[in-house]
């Protein structure tokens, strides 16, 4: 990413995006939902 030189986004624009992602997945049957969750998340690494 060192070479990115793209535009900082704004909070407002993040938490607006958020929150229509957020009714999308509300609204998508189970099998949609899973597969909008697997576009936006690569990997979980939990350690204990």
């Amino acid at each position: 990413m060192k070479d990115d030189h793209s535009k900082p986004i704004s909070y407002e624009t993040v938490r607006a995006l958020l929150e229509k992602f957020d009714m999308l997945l509300e609204s998508s049957p189970f099998d949609q939902r899973k597969m909008l969750m697997h576009l936006v998340i690569k990997q979980i690494t939990i350690k204990d």
